[in-house]
Parts: structure tokens; C-alpha cells; sequence
């Protein structure tokens, strides 16, 4: 290894509206590697790895280090000699590589035994009643209250020896930043926290940093007690729902029967009624988030600014939002001291030809300065039966390589950055094959000739809200975010931005010709009006699913259908019960729908999906039909209905044009992929790839990611496909052969396979 005489100094470059890392003037491109820490601490396998990754083109590696809180209970612990010695073994076959060191700021169980109030509380006042222990994230089932001032104090000194420690080594020098982690698996979150119906957080920890963030929100005890609805409501010592109150709690995914609990109006918290309870979910979150920040900050101090800093956060897509309380990238993409965000990629449907994707709004991220990181850990045919069986079902090196190429692909063509996350048991590790090697080998080529070129080209936008995740339940919230961001918007064969309605303001997000709105049920008047300035103009068409503008926190009343009439321009009625919302196409004339059947059922999971993530082994997970409660129908006798719904027949997909914009409503929460496309071709969105004649109710499109320079198809079935450019290009390549399929052509057609992944190459003229 040689010697460093400075350290490498990391920077966040804006280049094509995209976040791009360059170290020490140059470009850095993903994938990096994230290297398994080895409890056995063999040497050999080590130092063979870091030739294999080496080899592979991997300049960025991501390693396990202790902060060293929890020496305090065992020293024999993997410690820093370890960490250090991985990273010498990278830098003896690549003196050129750099570190992101992932940071465990677990504390010791001695101070878990001393600071009982720092620890999450029940409403029975006991602290040990959590069910999952998972890679020491509890001692004894007790869990850190994440919002604790007292834990992110503690925690300081210990990150800055580790850091002093790492800066008095030679790999010192080679280390660009730290993700701290915290939580099971080091992503933060609280997992499930009720055990006989009785829910956290009582503790004093939580109790102090409540009262901080309602002073902070409301200004004064007047305010609180006129939002909450409660004349003896108190800042200084806030009111913590009961368990009976908290109703959205009960977060695991129901594996036999849907779980959608009773809110004030369906599913719905109602601002009005339970304010207080929607301020508690969001608080949570808000806790952890402030102390990731202050962690984040302590880096920042002991390394003079050099270092980057980041930590997994911000899941919004399959996760409760107020169980698991890390739904928030909001709270840390505008922060000063947080340079980037992670989150492993979507469990559900990762096998050959499904759509596992991103769990954030990763546009969002990237617009604001930041880079997103997806943490890709696919396993592979070398996986132990479980995790083959119920997480990626990868039989062959086939099935592998398309899997890998897909995730690949998915960072590429959305400009984002990466790293895979080497699985391993028992020192096995799950990439331990040189087909695999090669194949990163040749994805780093591509990644690093490309990063600094023309990024993406996107028409289409699809527009979360973050404030909404707190006044909506689990599995309603689960439908409409995770499942059309997996199932159905990757298939709609066009790339998409995923945003914020906050972004709409940001000076360099781009016009689009369709916007997607899926839960942005909560919005201010303020925030009505930037919609309509940015999305209702320039003959966009937008469509809204299910209860977007159903709630307006600064009106009275705040919840009301005319809020969704205001909204998307159409006049909507309800049914208060859950109804099945699948819906049949009635009206195949119009332009929309002309080229569609009839005959399959919209509105539903193409297909059942296996499991998500689950440690039980044979448990998957079994869908039941999409219930809404309320079920809100088009109730307008200037829309043109292009759809009813299969329960009743009311008006389920409706159609309206205005002067400047057109208006689409459809009633269901699975937004249908094909009905999707008809939308964006009359948007004038270019489509790469058009499956619609071959669609039938239990088959799904194929899946498209796509930029300026690259087009990737993930077939769902075999067959001859026809990929169209926007313009005619000198060459196409595939871009993992380097063979040219095509030259001055606006189009190719391929011969795939079914779960076969393709990366196409576009060389201009």
C-alpha cells in the first residue's frame, strides 16, 4: 500500500440537473461495492476479495465499522484492526480506491441499563416488549427511543475516536464519508413496537423532544390547543396518544386478509378530529431524523468539512409510516449536513423479470444537491434455499445476470448512484463466482465512460407527498405507492421523475407533459396553488388517483370532497365503506381507451407477488383484492366516464378537458399500466416500448428504463419486442457485448427471453 500525503477530498457536482460524486477533481462513478463484514475475520477470504473486486473495476468500497460504543460490553467484538485490514487489502490491489465507512452507533449495554429513560416506553410503562432481535439492534428487547437528545450526545465522542482513529490510519487518507447507522440493520427504523395491543412512545426521551418540535410547529399554546382541538393541550408536557387512540400502529403486512384500520372517515385521519395523533406519527419520524442530523454534524466538525455524510433513511414505499417512523426524506434532503440518502431496493417481486425498484422519491433527492445511493442486495443462485426461495428466486447464473443487470440498469438510466451489498452466510459469500466479477467488470466500464454525459430525459412525473404517509394507513398507503411504483409505473414504457409536490417550486425542475399524483391526499391552500401554477398549463394531461385533495388542514371543514373537486376539476361522491375497487372499461371509443380490451378487470395486482421481507421460512405473502374506504366515484356530468367500477358500477375512470391542461381521475389505487400508456402517447410522452396488443388480465408489460444514452427492457415474457428511439441514432449497441444491433435506425427489435434484461447503448449521430 502506498503512502497518502493528503486526503481525498469528495464533491457533489450538479451536471445536467443531476447530482454527480468526483474525488479529487475526478468523476466517480456507481456501482460501488458494500464488502460483507466477516465475523470470522478470515484473512484470506479478505485479501482474495479485494483482488476479485479490484479486478472488477470497483473504485469506491463501502465497509462495516464500529463506532466503538459497544467495546464497552465485549472487546472482543469485530473491531477497528479488522476494518482497517480490509481496507488495506483493497488499497494493495487498488492504491486508487476510496472508503465510505458505514458507522454502527449501537451503544453498549451498559448504557441501555443506565439510561432508562432514553429507551422507548410502552403506555404500560414497561421498555422490553419489542419482538424482533435482529443484528443487535435491541438489548434484551429494548430499543433506543431514536428521538433521544441524551442517545445523540452519547454517541458523539465515540464517532469522533472512530474517527480519530480512522485519520490516524494510512487507509485514512482514501476515506470520502461515513453513513451512520442506527436501528435493525443500521436503516433506523423502530420495526414493529406493540406487543398486546400496547404501543410506544411514553418515554421522557420522546416526551422532551415532542415538546421541542410542537414549540417549533406551533409557536405557542394557544395554537396547539386550536389545531389539537383541546383546551388543556400542552407544550410542555404534550399529550402522547393512548394505544387505543393510535390506530394506525399495527404496521406488519397482513399475510391472510387486508389490516386497513378505522380512521375518523374511512381510512383517513381527519385534521379536525385527530390532529394530535397525525402531529405524534409525524413527530416520530421527525425525532429520528434530528438526531441522524446531529450525527451527521459531528462528522462534520472532526473532519473540517471534508467528509461526506449520509445514512439509510427516507422508505416510504412498503414500510408503515407510523410503526417503523422513517418515512421522512424530507426531513434530511434539505439539511446542510447530510451530502446523500440510501434505502436497500423494493423486497417485493425482485425475482427474473419483476419490477424490485426504488423505495424513495429519488428525484426529489437529486434535484435538491444530493445524491441518492440505492443499496442493491439482490441474492443470487449461490444464496442459501431461504433467501433464493423468498427473495429473488435466482436459479441459474441466467437468472442472476438479468437480475443484477436490472438493478443495474435502473441506477444508470435514472442517474442515480449505488452499491451492491454483498450477502453472505457463514462466509459464503452469494457473489462468489467469476461470472459474477466479470459482469460487474464489465457494468463499471459503462458506468464510468458514461457518468459526466447527457443524464435523463423525462416527460413524465409522478408526485408524492410525504405529510400524507401520517393521516393514511399501512396497507392503503402500500397500494398506492409501493405497488404502481413496482408493478405498474415501470411498465408504462417511458421513464419517470418521481417528486415531491414540494419540488414543483424548485427552479430547475423541468416542465413535463403527464403528472402522475398518487398521495398527495393533504394539501394547504398554499400548496394547491403551486400545483396548479406548474402542472395545469401547457396542455399537460394529469392524472390523480383515488383521494388526492381530499384533505385541506386550513379549511373547514378539512376534509371534504369539494377539496377534491377543487383539486383535480372533478365533482366526486363517496360510499363510507371499503368496496373493492377493481373496474372494467366501458367506453372503448375514446381516444384514451380505443386501443384497449374490454374484457380484463383494471384497478388489481397483475399478478400475485411473493412475499416481501420475512425471516419465517415458506411465508409469502397473499394478496387480497384492493378495498378503499371510502370509495370515491365520479359524480360530473361534464366528464366523460371511460370506466365503472366492478362492485356497483359507478364511475371509476373519468376523462375532463380544460382550456390549458386535461384532467384523468381514476377511483382505484393500482393505476393500471396500460391505461397509463394510452395516457402519456396522447401526452405526446414518447414511448419506447408499446406492448399494449399483447396484454391480457393476468400478464404484465415489460419494464423500461430509459435516458439519453441508454435504453434497458426487462422482459416479463419472451417474444420479439420493437424498442423506438425519440430520433434516429448512428448505431445501437448492447451495451453489456458491445455488439452493434442496429445502425441509422429510430428503432430495434429484439428476440428476449422471458426475465431476460437488455441494455441498449444509443451512439448519436
Amino acid at each position: 500500500m502506498s503512502q497518502q500525503s493528503e486526503f481525498a477530498v469528495p464533491e457533489i457536482r450538479m451536471i445536467h440537473h443531476r447530482a454527480k460524486l468526483f474525488v479529487d477533481g475526478q468523476a466517480l462513478p456507481p456501482m460501488a461495492f458494500c464488502v460483507r463484514g466477516d465475523e470470522h475475520k478470515t484473512v484470506h477470504l479478505a485479501e482474495r476479495r479485494a483482488q476479485e473486486l479490484s479486478q472488477a473495476n470497483f473504485r469506491l468500497f463501502v465497509i462495516f465499522m464500529q463506532s466503538g460504543w459497544h467495546f464497552e460490553d465485549d472487546a472482543a467484538g469485530i473491531g477497528w484492526d479488522y476494518t482497517e485490514h480490509q481496507a488495506n487489502c483493497i488499497l494493495d490491489t487498488c492504491p486508487e480506491a476510496c472508503f465510505l465507512l458505514r458507522l454502527d452507533c449501537r451503544p453498549s449495554k451498559k448504557w441501555f441499563d443506565e439510561n432508562p429513560n432514553e429507551l422507548v416506553m410502552f403506555e404500560d410503562g414497561s421498555r422490553d416488549r419489542f419482538r424482533a432481535h435482529r443484528h443487535g439492534t435491541f438489548t434484551d428487547h429494548r430499543q433506543v427511543c431514536y428521538a433521544s437528545e441524551k442517545y445523540a450526545r452519547d454517541a458523539a465522542p465515540h464517532i469522533r475516536n472512530a474517527i480519530d482513529f480512522v485519520e490516524s490510519c494510512l487507509f485514512g487518507k482514501r476515506v470520502i464519508g461515513y453513513h451512520v447507522e442506527g436501528g435493525c440493520c443500521g436503516e433506523w427504523n423502530y420495526l414493529r413496537d406493540t406487543r398486546d395491543g400496547i404501543c410506544g412512545d411514553f418515554s421522557p426521551a420522546f416526551k422532551t423532544f415532542y415538546s421541542t418540535w410542537l414549540n417549533e410547529k406551533y409557536g405557542n399554546e394557544s395554537a396547539l390547543r386550536q389545531a389539537w382541538r383541546m383546551p388543556e393541550a400542552s407544550l410542555s408536557e404534550p399529550r402522547i396518544p393512548t394505544s387505543s387512540e393510535q390506530v394506525f400502529s399495527e404496521g406488519e403486512i397482513a399475510h391472510n386478509g387486508r389490516r386497513d384500520p378505522e380512521g375518523d372517515w374511512g381510512n383517513f385521519l381527519d385534521p379536525e378530529k385527530s390532529q394530535f395523533l397525525i402531529d405524534y406519527y409525524e413527530a416520530r419520524t421527525a425525532g429520528t431524523a434530528r438526531t441522524i442530523e446531529r450525527m451527521a454534524e459531528v462528522i462534520k466538525d472532526r473532519t473540517n468539512h471534508r467528509a461526506l455524510t449520509g445514512a439509510f433513511w427516507g422508505t416510504m414505499l412498503g414500510v408503515s409510516a407510523q410503526t417503523y417512523a422513517i418515512c421522512g426524506p424530507l426531513f434530511l434532503a434539505n439539511s446542510p449536513h447530510i451530502d446523500y440518502l440510501t434505502t436497500p431496493s423494493q423486497y417485493y417481486d425482485r425475482q427474473p423479470g419483476g419490477g424490485s425498484t426504488f423505495r424513495v422519491p429519488v428525484d426529489s433527492i437529486v434535484y435538491r444537491g444530493k445524491l441518492w445511493i440505492n443499496e442493491s442486495d439482490s441474492r443470487t443462485h449461490l444464496a442459501d434455499d431461504h433467501n433464493k426461495t423468498q427473495f429473488c428466486r435466482c436459479h441459474s447464473m441466467t437468472d442472476t445476470a438479468n437480475v443484477l443487470n436490472r438493478d443495474f440498469a435502473q441506477v444508470l438510466c435514472d442517474d442515480v448512484h449505488g452499491w451492491w451489498f454483498e450477502m453472505a452466510e457463514g462466509g459464503h459469500s452469494f457473489y462468489d463466482d467469476p461470472a459474477i466479477v466479470d459482469l460487474f467488470s464489465r457494468q463499471q466500464k459503462i458506468a464510468r465512460d458514461s457518468y459526466t454525459s447527457a443524464g435523463k430525459a423525462t416527460e413524465i412525473a409522478v408526485v408524492y407527498d410525504q405529510k400524507s404517509m401520517f393521516s393514511h394507513p399501512f396497507e392503503s398507503t402500500r397500494d398506492l405507492l409501493a405497488w404502481n411504483r413496482s408493478q405498474t409505473i415501470p411498465r408504462i414504457g417511458a421513464p419517470c421523475d418521481h417528486i415531491f409536490h414540494n419540488d414543483l417550486l424548485l427552479p430547475n425542475l423541468p416542465d413535463y407533459k403527464m403528472y402522475i399524483f398518487l398521495n398527495c391526499h393533504s394539501l394547504t391552500s398554499a400548496e394547491r396553488t403551486a400545483v396548479n401554477r406548474k402542472v395545469k398549463r401547457r396542455g399537460a394531461i394529469v392524472v390523480w388517483a383515488y383521494a388526492n385533495g381530499l384533505i385541506q388542514p386550513d379549511a373547514s371543514p378539512a376534509m371534504s370532497t369539494e377539496h377534491m373537486h377543487d383539486l383535480t376539476g372533478f365533482r366526486v361522491a363517496a360510499i363510507n365503506s371499503a368496496r373493492p375497487v377493481t373496474f372494467r372499461l366501458t367506453d372503448t371509443v375514446h381516444e384514451l381507451t380505443r386501443n384497449l380490451s374490454p374484457l380484463p378487470l383494471y384497478g388489481r395486482l397483475p399478478r400475485p407477488l411473493q412475499a416481501g421481507f420475512s425471516f419465517l421460512p415458506g411465508e409469502c405473502m397473499v394478496m387480497d383484492e384492493t378495498l378503499a374506504w371510502p370509495m370515491f366515484y365520479v359524480a360530473d356530468k361534464e366528464a366523460r366516464v371511460l370506466g365503472r367500477f366492478v362492485a356497483n358500477d359507478k364511475p371509476a375512470f373519468a376523462v375532463k378537458p380544460f382550456d390549458s391542461w386535461t384532467s384523468v381521475y381514476i377511483g382505484a389505487k393500482i393505476l393500471p399500466a396500460t391505461i397509463l400508456r394510452a395516457i402519456a402517447r396522447k401526452a405526446g410522452v414518447h414511448i419506447y416500448l408499446d406492448d399494449s396488443d399483447r396484454i391480457w388480465p393476468f400478464r404484465t408489460s415489460d419494464i423500461v428504463y430509459a435516458s439519453q444514452q441508454f435504453v434497458a427492457v426487462t422482459a416479463d415474457v419472451g417474444d420479439k419486442k420493437t424498442v423506438r428511439f425519440p430520433t434516429k441514432v448512428k448505431s445501437v449497441r448492447n451495451a453489456l457485448t458491445g455488439r452493434e444491433l442496429a445502425c441509422d435506425r429510430d428503432s430495434v427489435t429484439l428476440r428476449m427471453d422471458p426475465g431476460e434484461t437488455k441494455l441498449l447503448q444509443l451512439i448519436p449521430y
